[in-house]
């Protein structure tokens, strides 16, 4: 088989793939839709996550009209207008989108992105005379890809760890996805066309990167909820640090200024009580959770002290605080504090725990 008959079906598998291509589009918006509906009957509703979803519902859309219209045997006559009508839903999905980030996140806009969206939405039908070279439609299409790519990177700045890199894998997945949004576009597919001598390599390569982008996308989200996860900060309650050997309290911090005693928190027996659960259980294994009414207590067990965050919920982040507070803790103070006679002294100098409040704000970026 020649190169240009391989073109050839390239191009037609292409065509085609875009109606796959719209399916997965829209099992992603499906899959974030039902995200917000869980996160829902557990009172931490959130838009954001609801609106991403119906993003990606009318991407799917708007890739399935342009999927119908350029199959050549279709010979769509009024081909113009089911363009646009695809660049329309598409930019509803965008404008419904950049509505709740400015509503949640850019409040300094002051929805300057979301009017601005509104008004090429609406000045679309009367800029039809070219479709290969219409500035409306080209920032239509940067509004579609940046706006989503802003949202990656505003919560990859808000987490860290594991569910820092499962978001950059989403990112990678939009890009694959931005990738194939820019080169079915009318104007840049005809300039291939005309470019390219084999475009089909090209725009096949481009489908199957959106599919593999939609895969990424169901990976690095899929198993938990990162909206929660990004506002983990706030589900901190109070920090506890302990010498386990003694059992003797060596800090204490209350993050929602609550007041919440020591003793809520069980800060003298919180040794006794994990070496009760231990043998209750017959278990050789450091508990790592303690699940009250409304809180939970989540321990990390250091060579030296056990670590106890009181927290809302169980979240990912707050395990990798607790983890890192744990080693950096025993790394840094424990020499300041080892010697058991020099307790009551050192507990006694607000100075000394400076380093320690400095290391927790640094680690949790308050």
């Amino acid at each position: 088989m020649d190169l240009v008959a391989l073109n050839a079906i390239l191009i037609e598998a292409s065509i085609s793939f875009s109606y796959i291509v719209a399916v997965f589009f829209l099992q992603v918006g499906a899959f974030f839709i039902k995200q917000w509906l869980t996160d829902r009957k557990l009172h931490l509703s959130n838009i954001l996550i609801l609106s991403y979803g119906l993003f990606f519902v009318f991407l799917a859309l708007g890739e399935g009209v342009y999927g119908f219209i350029i199959v050549p045997s279709h010979a769509v006559a009024d081909f113009e207008f089911y363009y646009l009508f695809s660049i329309i839903i598409t930019g509803i999905g965008t404008l419904t989108f950049t509505f709740v980030i400015e509503r949640q996140i850019l409040k300094k806009t002051k929805y300057l992105l979301t009017l601005s969206l509104l008004i090429l939405l609406v000045l679309i039908p009367f800029f039809t005379e070219s479709l290969f070279f219409n500035p409306i439609l080209l920032i239509l299409k940067i509004f579609t890809i940046v706006v989503p790519f802003f949202f990656f990177l505003y919560f990859i700045r808000k987490t860290s760890a594991n569910i820092q890199k499962k978001l950059i894998i989403a990112l990678v997945g939009f890009g694959f996805i931005s990738t194939e949004l820019i080169l079915v576009s009318y104007n840049i597919r005809q300039l291939i066309e005309t470019t390219l001598t084999y475009p089909g390599f090209l725009f096949f390569s481009a489908q199957m990167g959106a599919i593999l982008g939609s895969v990424l996308l169901f990976y690095a989200f899929f198993g938990y909820s990162f909206l929660i996860e990004s506002e983990w900060r706030s589900n901190l309650i109070t920090l506890l640090i302990i010498d386990k050997t003694r059992n003797v309290e060596l800090y204490y911090q209350d993050f929602l200024g609550t007041g919440i005693r020591k003793e809520e928190v069980l800060a003298g027996g919180i040794a006794g009580l994990i070496n009760l659960i231990k043998e209750f259980t017959e278990s050789q294994h450091d508990i790592d959770l303690i699940n009250l009414e409304n809180n939970c207590l989540m321990l990390s067990h250091g060579e030296k002290i056990i670590t106890a965050l009181l927290v809302k919920k169980e979240l990912q982040q707050a395990r990798y605080f607790l983890k890192i507070i744990t080693l950096k803790f025993e790394f840094l103070f424990w020499d300041y504090i080892k010697y058991y006679e020099s307790y009551k002294v050192s507990l006694g100098r607000p100075e000394m725990y400076k380093p320690i409040e400095m290391l927790i704000r640094d680690t949790i970026k308050i």
